[in-house]
Parts: C-alpha cells; structure tokens; sequence
C-alpha cells in the first residue's frame, strides 16, 4: 500500500523481479546441467535441494539482493565438509547440521547475515568522510511542494477543488459509508472527526484507489477520479496520503524512503536525492538522512511518512492521524509544519482524533458517524452542534 500510495506500479515492479530472478536461474541452470551432464528432475528438483535453496536465502537475509550470496558462500563449502565427513559414516546428518545452523540464524540474526554485516559496516560508512553527514544547506529551507499552485493568498477559494458526491461503501452486512458528501476548497484545510469505526479511513481508501465505492463520485479538479485504480494512478493525479499506522521500508534509510515518491515526478537519481534531502531538511529529520527507517522513534516515522508523501508533489494531502501518538510538543511541531505546507498551496484533508490538532488547524470540520455525515462548518460552529457532542465529543468537552 505505501508504495502504491507513492505513484509505485508495484505489478510492474513484482513482474520485473521475478523476469530477473528467472533469468539468473536459468542461466545457472545451464550451466549446472553443463557440469553434472545428467538432468533429472527429481533430482534436481528434490526436497533436500529445495531446503537447501530456502535456507540460503534465510540464513543470508530474506529480503535483500546479497542475502543469498552470502548465504551460497557459507553453505556451499559447508555442505562439501560435511559430505566428505559424515558422508560415509552416517549419511544424512549434514541436515541435521543445516536445522542447527537454521535455528541458530534464526535466534541471534533474524535479518541474516545480511543484516549483521550491515548492522557493522554502516557505522562504519558514517565515519568516513562525507559517508554519514547529515544534508546542510544554506538558503530556503523548503522547494515548492506544488509549483502548480500559487502562493495561499492567491488561491482560488470558491469553487470546488475536490469534491466527493453520494458516496457509499457496504463490506458485506455493513455500510461503511453512507450517501457522504463534501467539498474541499482550493488552499483550504479540511478536518474529518468522528468516532472510532465511522468510516474516515474508509474514506480516504476510497479516494485514494485502495477501495472501490458502491456508489458516488469522486472529483478532482473538474475531473472524476472515482474507483481509479491501481492506487498509484491517483497518487499520479498530485494526490499523496499518509497511512494511520505508519508504514516506513524499514530496511532503507530515511533518505531511501523519501526518494522513492520523489522518483514519481523525476527519473534523474540525482534529482530525487536533490529533492529529498530538502524535504528531509524542512521536516528536520537531516541527522536521520542515513539511519534505516527501523530505528526511528514514533514521531521521526511520522515525519518520514509525511515527507515521503510531500516528495510525489501533492496538490491534494491526505494525512490520516498524522499526530496521532505524539506528545504535547511533538504535536504542535507537527501543526506548524502543516501550517508551512498550506502556506506553500497545498490543499489538506486530514483525520484527526486530537481535538486540539484539528480545530487549531482545521478552516471547515465534517464529522463522521456509523458512516453518515452528521455535521460539517466551521470549527466552532461544530464544536456546538447537538449531535457531534452526542456521538463524539461528550459534554465534557464544551467544559
């Protein structure tokens, strides 16, 4: 989903995996059948060859280019030793070497070899010069997110930017969203609030290609956009999202992260890496620009999140509970940040369940209930209605 939620064609990306990995097997099958001069398939094909195979990749580091290599290199020749020791005493026991060796790897380097090799040489790399700096620069601290739009001050407010019309959602017996309808202007921030399980994520998979609505359209920018999938063709649309549980590859550096959605608008490494490094910059996450993804707290994760999403070039940002989880001086980091990014031209819909977060920056508020919408205006004016302080805020909140 996040690589999708990035302008990623994943299919295309899967296909050229696997087209490579084909590739390479059938080269080396070749020339394995060259060596032993014999093919047979169940052989070959065997059950002790399969394991042998799996474990190379376990044992080297699932996930990774390298892992197999290092994986080949270390059992390869093991596998030799053990069939020149054991091979004419008790046949078979190599296996069971291979389970403890399986077992040990599993236990004390559950990423592989790979992993522990990274885990030393990447300390390492930051020492060199200019191997682990954080990216410095003098000047304006953040490029235009959206060179489409102009300045705040000039944005058009009055006609509809994005708009959604009768939209409805049923999984089975239950509907998730029901008949909702709302505008969103241009340059504006509008806040989605509502209780748990009130269909505002689902409204933001709808919009964003992950779900296909029942019914309803979809508008952005005069253009229907309803139910277009994969999901990446909307991110191409100059929409982004970010994710209500944060979805990092946590096996790439900060700086990876966000060059993958800055590789949705330029083809040039160097331009991506160009456009990242500001981005990482402004979201003050520079000392973090070589750390993987992995070891960042909560709160870096949700500022690698937002600028992965800020990297495609959005004209339309979707942030789900973007300052969820976040302590008092996290989240109003976060609000001013949001405040910079609207102030660049950028439009902003966003589901919040902190109160404080949401109605500081929120210009118009609709709120959600059992997948109907029961209000929607002005903060203040929500903050009074009825019915939102039935289904959601309670009375203590106008304490």
């Amino acid at each position: 989903d996040a690589a999708e939620s990035l302008g990623v064609k994943t299919s295309n990306c899967k296909l050229i995996a696997l087209i490579i990995s084909a590739f390479f097997t059938s080269i080396m099958g070749t020339f394995y059948a060259q060596y032993i001069l014999f093919i047979d398939p169940f052989t070959v094909f065997s059950l002790p060859n399969s394991i042998e195979l799996a474990l190379f990749t376990i044992i080297g580091g699932l996930g990774t280019v390298v892992g197999p290599l290092y994986g080949a290199f270390l059992l390869t020749p093991l596998d030799v030793f053990l069939r020149a020791w054991l091979g004419g005493v008790s046949a078979g026991l190599n296996f069971i070497v291979y389970g403890l060796v399986l077992m040990v790897a599993v236990k004390y380097f559950p990423k592989g070899l790979s992993g522990w090799i990274n885990k030393w040489y990447t300390p390492l790399l930051q020492k060199m010069p200019g191997g682990g700096r954080p990216f410095q620069e003098e000047g304006p601290s953040f490029p235009s997110i959206a060179p489409s739009l102009v300045q705040a001050s000039e944005v058009n407010k009055k006609s509809p930017f994005f708009s959604v019309q009768r939209l409805y959602k049923r999984f089975g017996g239950l509907v998730a969203v029901r008949d909702v309808s709302f505008d969103i202007k241009q340059g504006e921030i509008l806040g989605l609030i509502g209780p748990n399980g009130a269909g505002k994520t689902t409204i933001f998979n709808l919009i964003t290609g992950f779900i296909t609505p029942d019914s309803g359209e979809v508008q952005f920018k005069g253009e229907t956009i309803t139910g277009l999938k994969p999901p990446h063709q909307v991110c191409l649309k100059h929409i982004g999202r970010t994710f209500q549980l944060v979805k990092p590859f946590k096996d790439m550096t900060v700086l990876e992260n966000v060059m993958v959605g800055a590789f949705t608008r330029v083809k040039e490494a160097s331009e991506a890496r160009k456009r990242a490094l500001e981005i990482i910059h402004f979201l003050g996450l520079s000392k973090h620009s070589n750390s993987l993804a992995s070891s960042l707290t909560i709160a870096d994760r949700k500022r690698l999140e937002l600028a992965r999403a800020l990297a495609t070039k959005p004209e339309l940002l979707l942030l789900d509970e973007v300052v969820a989880g976040l302590n008092p001086k996290e989240t109003e980091e976060i609000i001013g940040i949001i405040r910079k990014i609207r102030d660049q031209g950028v439009t902003i819909f966003m589901i919040a369940h902190v109160m404080k977060a949401v109605m500081t920056l929120s210009d118009r508020i609709v709120v959600l209930h059992h997948g109907e919408k029961i209000a929607e205006g002005r903060p203040i004016e929500v903050a009074r209605d009825r019915r939102v302080i039935e289904a959601y805020l309670g009375e203590e909140y106008l304490a």
